[in-house]
């Protein structure tokens, strides 16, 4: 048996792409691979989420080319974790709680 190499990965994943082969460019499929890590299922979660959020944008144009594809999931991205703490927002809440739990104990 041969090891996969993450060439065959990204081939299995764009293959299970095809429906979005006339939408999406293989420059944007490369970036939509590097963000989902090899997974399938964020691959097309992203991939889904770009074409969604350029529809809203009103800025779907022929073919979605790399770095249009790069600025719609930060863009995604931003708008799907705007809620989550930063981690500098969440570093000061731990330290604020470590400073508590330590006057606690004194």
């Amino acid at each position: 048996m041969t090891a996969i190499r993450d060439t065959n990965i990204r081939d299995v994943n764009i293959n299970r792409l095809c429906k979005y082969k006339g939408i999406i460019s293989d420059e944007a499929f490369v970036h939509i691979y590097d963000y989902s890590m090899g997974n399938s299922r964020d691959a097309i979660w992203i991939s889904r989420e770009i074409i969604v959020h350029l529809c809203d944008k009103r800025a779907l144009s022929d073919v979605i080319n790399g770095i249009t594809a790069l600025s719609a999931i930060r863009d995604v991205i931003k708008k799907k974790f705007k809620d989550c703490l930063t981690m500098s927002q969440w570093k000061r809440k731990l330290l604020i709680y470590a400073k508590m739990v330590s006057a606690e104990k004194s």
